[in-house]
């Protein structure tokens, strides 16, 4: 019994402090920047909770080589979703080990087990953003910054964002709301791959998808919603919220179907 509620649940609490160390460390770089400018300008700058949020999801401007310019990706950034990756493929492979599947679909139908593993996914989802906001707040909390409102004119001088006029905890809801939203449809994929093919083409694709968003610009490689840089309302020009809610909630629902139909003709026996 023990061991099927351990493959049941979510997977440990250390998991989750990989993604808040992540969050801290891009916090604290923002913050060395910050002061460093603060000494060439001889001026104190103020800071918000959700300037240390716009900075991690600034992301990149789309690679050109007409302007020879290298190719970046976002370090940390990349580091925290590739970790997801990571994480929700560790509980794909323990749900559906075969001790689990026999287990489950002696209690359940198919399609009613299929849900509950989206379920998870979902979940997976929605704990790893949580802890992340957690880390925004922690920091913001004992590096002394503001819990409301934005420095406009630090983010257009120092990243290039138009943020004027923006309610900042509608900017804050709707990054975290959007990043639930990305983070669902590629697990989903994820999900599907792994069932499907193996647990190393499940990790892979969603790293390809990420790594292909960095380097295109397109509201169908949908890394690209969670860059702020890529916003038409931001930046002047590229994707929108729109875009992403009409690419990913399609996409989960018909890997959602598709897995089911796997699910449903896989022998799992």
């Amino acid at each position: 019994m023990r061991k099927i509620k351990k493959a049941m649940s979510v997977p440990h609490i250390w998991m989750y402090l990989v993604p808040l160390c992540i969050v801290l460390i891009s916090c604290r770089f923002f913050q060395i920047n910050i002061q460093a400018l603060e000494q060439m300008r001889g001026e104190e700058i103020g800071l918000s909770v959700a300037d240390y949020v716009v900075e991690f999801y600034k992301g990149e401007l789309p690679y050109e080589r007409s302007a020879q310019q290298p190719f970046n990706i976002p370090a940390l950034w990349s580091l925290y979703f590739i970790y997801f990756f990571a994480v929700t493929g560790k509980r794909i492979s323990s749900s559906f080990s075969k001790y689990q599947q026999q287990i489950l679909l002696r209690k359940k139908t198919r399609g009613h087990w299929w849900m509950s593993c989206m379920g998870g996914v979902f979940l997976e989802s929605a704990v790893f953003l949580a802890v992340s906001l957690l880390g925004f707040l922690i920091f913001g909390f004992f590096s002394g910054a503001e819990i409301n409102g934005i420095n406009t004119e630090l983010q257009w001088e120092y990243n290039g964002l138009m943020l004027k006029e923006i309610n900042t905890a509608g900017l804050v809801l709707e990054l975290a709301g959007l990043s639930l939203v990305v983070m669902n449809a590629i697990a989903s994929v994820q999900c599907v791959l792994s069932v499907k093919v193996n647990a190393v083409a499940g990790f892979i694709v969603p790293v390809a998808v990420l790594v292909s968003s960095v380097f295109l610009r397109s509201p169908f490689l949908i890394f690209n919603h969670l860059m702020l840089l890529r916003y038409e309302r931001f930046a002047g020009s590229g994707v929108n919220a729109g875009q992403c809610l009409a690419v990913c909630i399609p996409l989960t629902a018909v890997v959602l179907y598709i897995g089911g139909r796997i699910i449903e003709k896989k022998d799992f026996f």
